[in-house]
């Protein structure tokens, strides 16, 4: 009987204290602020009394849940300009070589069929090369026509045109990209000033 007495008054095994642990520490969990505001809320509705201490904690608990908030969606923002912009650094290298690449395709000049063939195949690598990035959130800016933008474009000079209006780009020397909202690399291009003017005035006539 000693020994079945004893069994029984044994403590607790490790998992048993475990479970206890977690039910009593849902039961101990901090309110929130919603709840603390409506606690609040009811027992002035009540009549119960709310000392001006308990409305100073209360302030400060709910001032203190609205700030970890804005520090949660600050972090998740940042974190997710950071996966944006993680390979930026790869994909500068990778324009690199698209840049070389481009100017072999536009220096190149085959003059017998299968020349032709092989400026096909690289120009298509090129095509492939450009897809991939553009698949990583990669734009390229900077078109024959478009306003001119400081964000997105360098302007490298001035000239006139027949058509394309005042401050708009008339020749794109290289261009340029974005990642997502980062410009990666300003296009460089040259800017209208309009169509070329009459140096010589109209004389006039004299009566």
């Amino acid at each position: 009987m000693r020994g079945e007495e004893s069994g029984d008054q044994s403590p607790k095994g490790v998992s048993g204290m475990d479970a206890d642990f977690r039910d009593a520490s849902r039961k101990s969990a901090a309110p929130t602020a919603e709840e603390l505001g409506a606690a609040a809320e009811g027992m002035g509705s009540q009549g119960m009394p709310v000392s001006p201490e308990e409305r100073k904690y209360l302030a400060a608990y709910v001032q203190l849940q609205a700030d970890f908030e804005n520090f949660k969606k600050r972090a998740a923002r940042e974190r997710e300009e950071w996966l944006k912009l993680s390979n930026r650094r790869l994909i500068e290298e990778l324009l690199t070589i698209v840049d070389h690449l481009d100017l072999a395709l536009q220096s190149a000049k085959p003059e017998d069929e299968k020349g032709q063939q092989i400026t096909q195949g690289f120009a298509m690598i090129v095509g492939q090369f450009k897809k991939l990035l553009a698949e990583q959130g990669l734009v390229e800016v900077g078109k024959v026509g478009e306003p001119f933008n400081p964000r997105d474009h360098e302007a490298v000079g001035q000239s006139t045109h027949p058509t394309v209006p005042i401050d708009h780009i008339c020749q794109l020397v290289r261009p340029g990209y974005r990642l997502h909202d980062f410009t990666l690399r300003p296009a460089s291009v040259i800017v209208s000033h309009g169509p070329e003017r009459e140096n010589k005035p109209k004389e006039e006539v004299l009566s």
